[in-house]
């Protein structure tokens, strides 16, 4: 039986349907190979067998097979992949699906799509629908004030809604605190500038919050920003409190914005980078609890941001009362080693990333509202002394701290001083690869490792992934592992349909 379509493209596409139902695959086997229906002749033109995952509502198997003397495709050299449920498995060769129709390859598809699902990921994603997973991303207003992100063309916030990689945008710093008024003071100067781009964001159905807060207490870092010591001393002081909760939701409501995302990360912190009080693990969850009080009537978003590292969560975190305070934790399962060790040690290893993960699991009822960082940056050791073959627990400069961007350090190793590193893959999904040039030694995350922490958020059942520094991606492919390899490995996983070939380098 021959049928034809004629596509909206101007297509016409025959196809041959071999087989009836009713007919089992054990009665298609034992028919000669040489009377089989559609069995190719020197005289017929090769037909190809094509394979789906769909399920098919027959009986038996139905072979449909592609007819040579179907019109040439139009768009087989201009990268078309789509193709509809059973109809379109016929022409997937004419849109370049198959290398050699010879070998009678199998096309994988997703039919809700209709994209291939043997093709590279490309800069473009197309979301699940049907997910409910999350990626907020933090959109630096200081960086980005009249600035222009390296690979990308025009507007920075357009970029972020074609890509559709986010779907919650934390803005970022906007409001400061005039210690001597006691007063949340909002950066007109820096909001003026975002206006364009909260728009497009919000056009789009992006989530835009306002992120408060700050690493560090060094003012040096971000003057413009909450320190924790600051906000220890704000929320241990009832009035302080009260009138710094009024004063940030009323910010949100006047600009129209849609919750709020506190980083205050360390309370109740026992290092001296961010030295904390014991009273701040209760004070933070009264912070909270204030926050929600007026955010929630309006439906408006309470997100906080919190240390995976378990020292910092049993002296200044209450996961239950945060939880139910607040819509989504942000868990920073990072920076485990670092410079402010004496000795070489991995940055952010899978392993210790489950960990920390399966503490706010077993405290909190819906998985959820957890939300994994993921900071695509690079801490740089100094070797004590020079060594290029320097492994895990080599000794190092204390405190020497080098931040680099993750896109910067792979391009500096993989091209610019290309053969000077001696580069440690490592195929373990517990841990990570690292380099060293023979003074400088750095462990970072590649394709892999990212990969496997995603499926950690998947095999978990987290709420998505918070990605902390979005422009450090390699946008435009300098590294050549394809354009914007961390960001697409992240939403295909998390909330795609897995249906393109991942990147798998650096």
């Amino acid at each position: 039986m021959k049928i034809c379509f004629l596509l909206p493209i101007s297509l016409l596409l025959c196809l041959q349907v071999a087989a009836e139902a009713g007919i089992d695959d054990e009665e298609e086997d034992e028919k000669s190979p040489d009377t089989a229906p559609g069995k190719a002749t020197d005289k017929q033109k090769p037909l190809m067998r094509v394979t789906s995952e769909a399920p098919i509502r027959r009986k038996s198997n139905v072979t449909v097979r592609v007819t040579t003397d179907a019109p040439d495709c139009p768009f087989r050299d201009g990268g078309v992949r789509y193709k509809r449920h059973n109809i379109n498995h016929c022409f997937a060769e004419c849109l370049g699906l198959f290398k050699d129709t010879a070998n009678e390859d199998s096309c994988k598809f997703n039919p809700e799509t209709w994209n291939a699902a043997d093709q590279y990921c490309s800069n473009k994603f197309k979301p699940n629908q049907r997910s409910n997973k999350k990626v907020f991303c933090n959109f630096d207003t200081v960086s980005l004030d009249g600035a222009r992100v390296a690979g990308i063309k025009g507007s920075a916030s357009k970029w972020i809604v074609d890509s559709n990689f986010c779907t919650h945008i934390l803005l970022y710093p906007l409001v400061k605190y005039d210690e001597a008024r006691k007063k949340a003071v909002f950066m007109d100067e820096f909001f003026n500038t975002l206006r364009t781009h909260i728009k497009t964001f919000q056009s789009a159905r992006l989530k835009v919050l306002l992120t408060i807060g700050n690493f560090w207490d060094s003012a040096k870092d971000m003057p413009l920003t909450i320190s924790p010591r600051l906000f220890s001393a704000i929320a241990r002081s009832d009035d302080q409190r009260n009138s710094f909760v009024v004063d940030v939701v009323s910010i949100v409501k006047n600009y129209n914005l849609d919750g709020v995302n506190i980083r205050w990360i360390f309370p109740g912190s026992p290092f001296a980078v961010s030295e904390g009080f014991l009273a701040d693990k209760s004070n933070y969850v009264t912070l909270m609890s204030n926050f929600t009080s007026l955010l929630k009537p309006g439906g408006l978003l309470l997100t906080t941001e919190c240390s995976g590292n378990k020292a910092i969560i049993s002296r200044g975190l209450d996961i239950p009362k945060v939880a139910e305070a607040v819509d989504y934790l942000f868990v920073y399962a990072t920076d485990y080693g670092g410079t402010r060790f004496s000795f070489t040690s991995l940055s952010t290893p899978n392993k210790e990333v489950r960990q920390s993960l399966e503490v706010f699991k077993n405290q909190i009822n819906d998985n959820n509202q957890i939300i994994l960082s993921i900071k695509p940056d690079v801490e740089v050791f100094d070797l004590l002394k020079s060594n290029k073959l320097a492994k895990i627990g080599v000794p190092t400069v204390t405190d020497k701290r080098e931040q680099i961007a993750w896109n910067k350090f792979l391009y500096r190793v993989l091209v610019t001083e290309k053969g000077k590193w001696e580069i440690t893959k490592s195929n373990n999904e517990a841990l990570q690869s690292f380099a060293c040039d023979g003074t400088k030694w750095a462990s970072y995350d590649d394709m892999f490792s990212i990969q496997q922490r995603m499926e950690i958020v998947r095999s978990f059942g987290l709420g998505g992934v918070h990605v902390v520094a979005v422009f450090n991606d390699d946008i435009s492919n300098d590294i050549g592992c394809g354009p914007t390899p961390v960001l697409r490995s992240i939403n295909e996983i998390v909330r795609g349909f897995n249906e393109c070939v991942l990147p798998s380098c650096p």
